[in-house]
């Protein structure tokens, strides 16, 4: 959960852990992530850069640091929600997107296929529960069945 937002439900459970979080091991350890994430993009001599300018930024301000060490926790949490949030978001496509493949019995059209992608796509984004998500895909299925019955028999429509 985030430092910097404070979310409550409605039912004042604990929300549940999300894909990043449940990865994460003991406390004080590097997360396997972040280590993976290290081992591909290698930015040692970055780091050192980034260090020696917060080193000489702190100098220049003597003993009124506070508030760059504040902004510089403050930029920590919210680079950390950001991650957090970058991998969760990668995680729940990555998986509906592989769940849509493999229940596949025939191949698609491009266009029926571009409509799944937009669909899966806009309820990962959505933000809703699994069930909320469920109700409006049900509805637009009913929607749809609903249309396709009336064009099949046009006369039983009209009743």
């Amino acid at each position: 959960m985030s430092k910097l937002v404070t979310r409550r439900r409605r039912d004042n459970r604990k929300p549940p852990r999300s894909p990043y979080e449940r990865l994460s091991g003991s406390e004080g350890e590097e997360h396997p992530i972040d280590l993976a994430v290290e081992a591909r993009v290698r930015h040692e001599a970055l780091r050192r850069r980034i260090q020696r300018l917060q080193a000489y930024v702190l100098e220049a301000l003597g003993d009124d640091m506070k508030a760059m060490l504040d902004l510089e926790a403050l930029r920590n949490d919210e680079r950390l929600e950001r991650e957090t949030a970058y991998f969760d978001l990668g995680y729940q496509h990555g998986f509906a997107a592989a769940g849509t493949k493999a229940s596949r019995a025939q191949k698609p059209s491009r266009a029926s296929q571009a409509l799944a992608d937009r669909v899966r796509l806009e309820v990962v984004n959505a933000n809703v529960t699994t069930t909320d998500a469920a109700l409006v895909l049900l509805d637009a299925l009913r929607g749809t069945l609903m249309r396709l019955e009336a064009t099949a028999h046009p006369r039983s429509a009209r009743c």
